[in-house]
Formats: structure tokens, sequence, C-alpha cells
């Protein structure tokens, strides 16, 4: 990677663009994020074609090869006169924008690597050690200056009061085989300017990168760089934003790999952000234990496949961040809905007496004339014998709670009022009490449920949830908060359940205002 992003936000990039049957036509590329547009033009008429909007090839001015992919037709064809000239046009919204020596194949499958850098990346693979200062550069500044006196040839004053900057030199953090392909997770140190007087120094960036077993197409590349994104995003306690991605296909193992510009990437909103991550609350500290991180992560997407839908249930409530809602409420218990059987535990079968009555009954509403009511009944006796969306949140909740090795008090308690709750905003239910005004308590039984169905999952791979839980909190991530106002909700859902009289509730109250202020 011996640059930085080719293509930059304002730019207007013109060139040739290529629009089938062996024709092409003059165009500027306008990058705005959401609504950069390619605008063609010609004196003589044309016509872009769907098929032809999927993939335009095209070659700017400075001779860089562009692919422009899934573009959204916004006008096809137009016609205008300026200055008593006639010519048409047409307007594009791409979706991908590939720059750079070459242009990408949209229906062969070659792209062999995929490199990219995540905002919070430093943070989340945080590496103290990894470049600093000398504390004390005097002893050392003759052998360093005699050092590069050997290669330029000529003398190199010092002074008094030296001062030298390093990289420490290790550059892998991590090296994981996967079912996505094999994760590198590595330092990019950029020096300044070998003849620069003005500024002297390093910028670092670490970087995220997935060589694939077999190449593959565009989207399935960004398939992969979205189930890890998932996992970073849980790793950091908010989602990730991608500032850089890079693309390698084959046989250019030479060559700087392709610049890809997203009109679309994922984003989290800002209205409602979460606080940088602190690195000592990431949940896996990567440079202190990669061996760990290799385990969870191969465990984890090893996993993806068939926990797919749910996880991205998750992800959806999970970008809201201090955002919450009813329906990031009902979201976060149907997580637990499509999650596959497999992990739950095994449910007692059902006893002869309660077999026999569900045939019965079953063979008695089946023989009804076709309702809303019949149909209701039938589909609750199916679901006799199967766990209950109760049963699973309390059986994902137990294993979390287990695993602290400091058990959760009335664990029961909240996750029944949890599942209570949604049922109340989906069916009507009744409710233990007023959700409506108790808006904090939905907001911390969102949270909870949110971190019990993240948490089982990272657990299921190996995550080791206690080690983490002492390493200490500065409230940081959202995953800690739910464990540090455990105590103080879960007194507050009891005394509310109970009924108790106002002033006791309201010295609840605000007791929990006290701790979430």
């Amino acid at each position: 990677m011996s640059r930085d992003e080719e293509i930059v936000e304002g730019a207007k990039l013109g060139g040739r663009f290529d629009i089938g049957e062996a024709r092409s036509v003059l165009g500027e590329l306008s990058i705005r994020g959401t609504e950069t547009m390619l605008y063609l033009h010609d004196a003589d008429f044309f016509h872009v074609e769907d098929e032809h909007a999927e993939c335009i090839r095209g070659t700017l001015h400075d001779r860089t090869k562009v692919t422009v992919l899934a573009s959204a037709v916004r006008s096809s064809l137009g016609s205008a006169t300026r200055y008593d000239e006639s010519f048409s046009f047409a307007e594009l919204m791409p979706a991908y924008i590939v720059s750079g020596n070459r242009h990408l194949s949209a229906e062969v499958a070659e792209i062999t690597k995929v490199t990219f850098h995540i905002d919070d990346a430093e943070q989340v693979f945080y590496d103290f050690d990894a470049m600093g200062h000398v504390i004390d550069p005097r002893p050392l500044i003759e052998a360093v200056v005699a050092a590069n006196e050997r290669h330029i040839d000529r003398k190199i004053p010092t002074g008094p009061s030296p001062d030298i900057a390093y990289f420490a030199g290790r550059t892998e953090l991590a090296d994981v085989e996967t079912a996505i392909g094999r994760v590198r997770v590595f330092h990019r140190p950029i020096p300044s300017h070998p003849l620069s007087t003005r500024e002297v120094g390093m910028r670092n960036r670490t970087l995220v990168e997935i060589c694939f077993v077999e190449p593959r197409l565009l989207a399935g590349t960004l398939d992969a760089v979205l189930s890890l994104l998932r996992f970073l995003g849980m790793l950091a306690g908010r989602p990730q934003n991608i500032d850089g991605i890079w693309l390698d296909t084959i046989g250019d193992d030479r060559a700087p790999p392709l610049d890809l510009y997203w009109t679309h990437p994922p984003r989290r909103p800002v209205a409602w952000e979460e606080r940088s991550p602190h690195p000592s609350e990431i949940l896996i500290p990567v440079v202190d234990e990669p061996e760990q991180f290799g385990t969870v992560l191969s465990r984890w997407l090893a996993n993806d496949p068939v926990r797919l839908e749910a996880r991205v249930r998750f992800a959806s409530g999970f970008e809201q961040q201090r955002s919450f809602s009813i329906d990031r409420l009902v979201g976060a218990a149907n997580m637990f809905d499509i999650l596959p059987d497999d992990g739950f535990s095994t449910v007692a079968p059902l006893a002869a007496d309660l077999l026999k009555a569900k045939a019965l009954a079953r063979g008695a509403f089946r023989a009804l004339p076709n309702s809303p009511e019949r149909s209701s009944v039938l589909n609750a006796l199916g679901r006799l014998g199967r766990p209950t969306l109760r049963s699973k949140v309390h059986d994902r909740a137990a294993l979390v709670s287990g695993a602290l090795r400091e058990p959760l008090v009335d664990l029961d308690l909240v996750t029944d009022e949890a599942v209570k709750c949604r049922n109340y905003y989906v069916h009507g239910s009744p409710g233990s009490f007023s959700y409506a005004e108790n808006g904090d308590v939905v907001s911390f039984l969102t949270s909870a449920l949110e971190f019990f169905f993240a948490a089982s999952d990272l657990i299921d791979a190996d995550w080791d949830i206690a080690a983490w839980r002492n390493r200490g909190s500065v409230l940081a991530h959202p995953f800690n908060r739910v464990l540090h106002d455990w105590d103080i909700y879960a007194a507050h859902i009891r005394a509310l359940r109970e009924g108790l009289p106002k002033k006791a509730e309201d010295e609840a109250r605000a007791t929990v205002a006290v701790c979430c202020a």
C-alpha cells in the first residue's frame, strides 16, 4: 500500500467511460458520499442500459483506471442544448468505485485479499510499546548518527539536546486461520518525508487483512468484511466505521492494491454515539492475549453462517448506541427466538399425559372451520414442548452469569421482566408495572438483552468474560455499564413488581438516577 485513498471526498474526476457496444463517452465522477454521481455526456445520442450500469470501466485523464459498480440509474438518457450545441447525457449513482492501475472484473472472482482500517483500530488493537521516544537519547545519538553517516557519506552535526523517536519493529499482532480466510492484524508505520526539516516522525495505522482461500467477487469480499466488522464492533463497544479499504487481485502480487470507495459504507449514527473505546475495556486484549483472540475469532466466524440472522438483528440494535426505542427492545428479545436450537440447553420431553392432551386438543381444533383463533391455538400447541422465549433468554443469561463466576442477583426476575415487557408491546399482554412511566427500566432491559445475547455468543466461542471483567472498568463499554447497573436495577424492578409504597419507589428511582448520572 503505497498511498492513502486515491479517491477523496469532494473530488471531481474526469475521463472516458465505456458504456457497452464498444462505445465510450466523456464523464465526470463527483465524489460526495451517498450522493456520489457519475455524469456521462457526448455530442451523439447514447443510452445507458441497466445491465451496463452494473459495471462501467473508465480511464481518468491522469490514466488512473476506475471501475464503477452497481450503479442506480438516475437518468438513463437526456438531451440538452448549450451555446447552440446539442448533447446527450446520463446520470448514475454508483455503489462502489474501484481505482488504481487496472480495472476490477464484475463477473470473474479475482479478489484474493482485502485490507481495511477501522476508525477505532488503534484502541481495539492497543499496543502501548509499539512507538515511543527515547527517554535519555544523549548516550545513543552518536551511534544513530554514525549509522546514517555511513549511508549518506557526509558528517551530521549533533548538539546537546537530541531527541529520538522510534517504532519498536513488531508489525504482526495476530494471524488467524478462519472460515472466511486468513485474518491478519498488523501495524503499518508511515514515516514522514526523509528530506523534511519541519516535521519528522511516524504515523501508524493498524490494519486488518483477510486473505481468501479462493478468489472472490466484490460482493462476497464485502460480506466477509461485514462479518469481521460486527465482531470488532463488539470488542470495541460501538460499531466501527471503515475509513480505508484496499483490494488485491489475482496475478498482481507486486502491483499496488486497488482502492475501494464505498458510497454507502457501514457508518454508525453520530447523534447518540457511544464514547470512544478505552483500551482496558476491549473485550479481548489482542496484543496481550493473541491466542485467545485467535481462538474466539475463529470459532465465532465458524458459527456465523448459522447464526447470521440473529447476529445481524443484534447489530441493527447495537448500532443505535445510546438511542433506545420500543422497536429496539422487541428486536433485542426476538434475537433469541431466531437463534438456532443448538444454542440452548436441551428441553426435557413432555410427560405422557401432556402429550396425550396435546394430541386430543390438536385433533379437536383441526376439526373446526378455519379461523384466526383456530390457527392461533394450533400454533400454540405446535410450540408446546419446545423452549419458550422466556426459557431461551434465561438459558443464555444463565450461561453468562455462570461464566462471570459471580452470579448476577435476581437473574430470573430481570430476564422474566424483559420478556414480559416485550410481550406487552407485541401482544398487549399485561406488564408488571407501567413501562411508559419507567423508561429508564425499559432501556436497561434492552441493554441487558443485548448484553446476554452477544456475551453468550462470545462465550460459546471460548471468550473468558471473567478475566475481562476483572480488568476493571471506566464504563466506556456498554457491557460494563449493564454489569455496573445490574444490582440497582434488579432491586428497582423488584420494588416496582411488589408495588412498594410511592415513597420507597421514589427512593429507589433516586438511587438509580444517582448511579446513572
